[in-house]
């Protein structure tokens, strides 16, 4: 059976969407229903009749009347249907009947929630319909002191933490891109869905599945929370600064870009014979960022130096390697493959002639033991790599493979 006639995972299975607007819960339930969609599911959006009003967003050029990107991306694998479910619920009973799945982004309380509110909780649909899975989303649930409240993509980010985390410590914090707790949300609700589906099949009972946007967007911040509540200490924002980071560094054949760590520094710094970025304010990760330009004048310098001196006039400035580590308990011990394309002057030299050269370089970077006799080395196993840089990465030489 071939991958294009796989049943897919939710094929059979019908999906009802009862929600509208740009809210955050509103787009988080859209692709929700996206990825039940995709999954196989037949997704039937019910529309108000005026249209969903994310139909406006992102409009193309030259085309004032037409559907905006944003619907055309969340909606595209569903069908839709008029139905104003805000005056009354008639009509509602015979979809629900032929449904597996409703999803709603619907508020059942508060000022915003409609007269038919009642009818629409995930518990009143699932009435008489015992295999019914009904999931729901909102900002911050369907009860509770702030079930009535509104939120918002940047509410959330605030509320959850990542707001704060988000920037550089001597700066106001910054925004993610729109839509971060949208989709967490989203797929939330879409992750809950499936797992209740799996359950059904033994059981042949459905149930209730409630996403709050804030749940989902702390729980997205991985330890962050848990160490706030463990320790009581509220972790200020590093920004760039979370790493020993030397920016965008200019170089032979363009630009590149350095992150690294504090034992990847001590390696850079014995490299170049800099002794003085050993100091304790090129190490530390928040002070580092208040001497990154100094660090980088020492190193552009050092490294300009190398170039210029032709201590190795046989190498190009573009390389590329990757290194198969072997672990015993957990720790690692030992290279067992070394794979190295390195980018040389002269296309007579072979492969073991660049081993030459760059073993020695290699040997002392790693760790005393870690190659042995029986570590693999491929050094330049697609031939000649003469031509390096913008070209060579377009694959014009081959080694786009490495």
């Amino acid at each position: 059976m071939s991958e294009t006639d796989r049943p897919r995972a939710l094929q059979g299975i019908r999906v009802l969407e009862i929600g509208a607007g740009l809210g955050s819960a509103a787009v988080g339930l859209g692709y929700a229903g996206k990825l039940l969609a995709e999954f196989g599911a037949e997704v039937v959006k019910l529309e108000l009749p005026e249209g969903d009003a994310v139909r406006s967003r992102i409009l193309l050029p030259g085309e004032p009347n037409a559907d905006g990107v944003l619907h055309r991306w969340l909606h595209n694998s569903k069908r839709s249907v008029v139905f104003d479910w805000r005056e009354s619920l008639e009509s509602l009973d015979a979809l629900l009947d032929g449904a597996d799945v409703v999803i709603s982004a619907v508020p059942t309380t508060g000022p915003s929630a409609p007269t038919t509110a009642h009818g629409l909780h995930p518990e009143a649909v699932r009435v008489g319909r015992p295999h019914l899975i009904a999931g729901q989303i909102s900002d911050f649930g369907p009860d509770g002191p702030w079930a009535d409240r509104m939120g918002g993509e940047l509410v959330l980010y605030a509320l959850s933490g990542l707001l704060g985390s988000s920037g550089s410590f001597e700066r106001p914090p910054v925004a993610h891109g729109t839509g971060v707790a949208w989709y967490t949300a989203g797929t939330a609700l879409a992750v809950g869905v499936l797992v209740a589906h799996w359950e059904r099949g033994p059981s042949g009972e459905g149930q209730v599945v409630d996403v709050a946007g804030l749940d989902a967007m702390i729980g997205a911040q991985a330890s962050m929370p848990f160490a706030v509540s463990a320790t009581g200490q509220v972790t200020r924002r590093l920004g760039r600064a979370t790493r020993i980071e030397l920016g965008i560094l200019p170089c032979a054949d363009g630009h590149i870009a350095s992150v690294i760590g504090r034992d990847g520094w001590e390696r850079l710094v014995a490299l170049l014979d800099e002794p003085a970025l050993m100091e304790e304010r090129f190490l530390d990760r928040l002070s580092h960022a208040a001497h990154m330009a100094e660090a980088n004048e020492i190193v552009l310098k050092r490294l300009a130096e190398a170039r210029k001196s032709g201590a190795e006039p046989l190498l190009g400035p573009d390389a590329k390697s990757q290194f198969s580590v072997r672990y015993e308990g957990g720790r690692p011990v030992g290279i067992t493959t070394l794979v190295l394309s390195t980018q040389h002057t002269d296309e007579r030299q072979t492969s073991d002639d660049i081993r030459r050269i760059v073993e020695p370089y290699i040997r002392e970077v790693l760790p005393e033991g870690w190659i042995t006799d029986a570590t693999e080395w491929w050094v330049n196993p697609t031939g000649t790599f003469v031509i390096g840089g913008p070209d060579g990465d377009a694959g014009l030489t081959g080694r786009k493979i490495i």
